[in-house]
């Protein structure tokens, strides 16, 4: 009688447990950044629910909402690529990455993957333990406490390396989902059909609504082209 009523008590325990961890009370507490884009070092607290930031221009406003479209990009890729969220836990911190070519990265408009990171020149020589890794970390609270996961990001050959570099998650954490809204400066009535060069220059002089149009006729030509192919 004692042992059941021991198990249900146990088990009781063990059920509030999954559900606090499933209770996102602060979607992020803090972010923070290591050499991505302007920011050499950031740690930034957030207000509780709603942050509104405010500043003059190139300040760094954009750079850390791209530094939260970056993150989320990882989440997803790491978990696509290392079978689901275990894929996210303290086991794999230090654990070799994957890699993307310039062409699967989606999450923000830039020129080149280079430009993700402060003031990285061809060549360079970049002193410390890790190179020269990108860092992108967010905290957030659940149920349970304190929750965070930092990505480290390497470049090399063009390709960028994503790894787990700091986690305390467990089964069952929630983990927070972050959207990302880009302007779309640059938009008219009219659009020229433009070439790769000019698109990537657009895009890097944060115009991408310029190239919007060009980029969805892409996507409908290789649409057609691949029906036909399974028509065939």
């Amino acid at each position: 009688m004692y042992n059941d009523v021991l198990f249900e008590a146990l088990l009781e325990e063990a059920a509030r447990e999954v559900a606090e961890r499933a209770v996102l009370v602060q979607p992020i507490n803090s972010i923070k950044l290591t050499r991505f884009k302007q920011y050499l070092t950031l740690d930034l607290v957030l207000n509780p629910n709603l942050t509104l930031m405010a500043g003059s221009n190139n300040s760094g406003k954009s750079s850390i909402l791209h530094a939260l479209a970056v993150w989320e990009f990882c989440r997803l890729a790491t978990t696509m690529e290392r079978g689901g969220v275990a894929g996210l836990h303290p086991n794999r911190v230090g654990v070799q990455g994957f890699s993307i070519g310039d062409d699967e990265f989606s999450p923000i408009n830039i020129p080149s993957l280079k430009h993700l990171w402060t003031n990285l020149k061809p060549g360079q020589k970049n002193p410390g333990q890790d190179g020269y890794t990108l860092k992108i970390g967010i905290q957030w609270t659940t149920g349970i406490g304190l929750k965070n996961l930092t990505f480290g990001l390497s470049l090399a050959n063009d390709r960028l390396f994503i790894r787990v570099d700091a986690s305390n998650l467990a089964a069952g954490d929630v983990i927070p989902r972050i959207a990302f809204l880009p302007p779309f400066a640059g938009i008219s009535a009219h659009k020229q059909r433009v070439s790769g060069a000019v698109r990537r220059r657009r895009i890097g002089e944060g115009l991408a609504g310029a190239v919007l149009r060009n980029l969805l006729l892409d996507l409908q030509q290789e649409n057609v082209r691949k029906r036909l192919v399974l028509r065939n």
